[in-house]
């Protein structure tokens, strides 16, 4: 007597948000299949490939190749993937407690004592590099509770000026989440 026995395993069904983006058992099963045809690829290759492949852009049109970085990261702690190993650049002199300490930059440190009228036009500057990006920095390292650690996704930074171009302080604008649900599997 031959016993037939059919086994149907069903699928498991994955959808979740994570870094804004909708993953499915299709992008897992992509991400897994470049990860095994791909051996020589490391972290940054495959988060770009992943980024054209899923048209994965900012407004500015650049790939979102960091989002994507940890996103693979999350899948990797979550249990769906394991990611080429880490390649780590080893730098001269690399302190790594020194990693998000900023430079001290030059400013008056002089205390405005004056009627805020007194200070007007006071100018707003979007700052995006150079002299006016390093003092933003200082100012937020030296005068914030939290410090400096850097930045992650999109943002905007403003330093604000008296008439007499003596800085008054600063401010920093994050892209907002896009979705509000749970970034958990369910």
């Amino acid at each position: 007597m031959t016993l037939c026995v059919n086994i149907i395993i069903m699928e498991q069904v994955v959808e979740f948000i994570l870094q804004g983006r909708r993953i499915t058992a299709h992008d897992i099963g992509l991400v897994k299949n470049l990860i095994i045809s791909n051996p020589s690829w490391n972290r940054t290759r495959l988060s770009k490939e992943l980024c054209v492949r899923w048209d994965w852009r900012r407004t500015t049109g650049e790939l979102k190749d960091i989002a994507c970085r940890s996103l693979l990261r999350k899948l990797e702690q979550l249990g769906y993937i394991q990611l080429p190993k880490p390649i780590h650049k080893v730098h001269k002199n690399h302190n790594p407690t020194q990693r998000n300490q900023v430079e001290p930059v030059l400013h008056s440190k002089k205390l405005i004592q004056s009627p805020l009228k007194n200070l007007y036009p006071i100018t707003v500057q979007l700052v995006e590099k150079g002299y006016g990006l390093k003092l933003f920095k200082y100012f937020i390292s030296a005068y914030h509770y939290l410090g400096w650690s850097g930045t992650v996704g999109e943002n905007l930074k403003y330093m604000f000026f008296d008439v007499d171009q003596r800085p008054l302080g600063c401010l920093m604008l994050i892209a907002a989440s896009r979705c509000l649900e749970s970034q958990t599997p369910r």
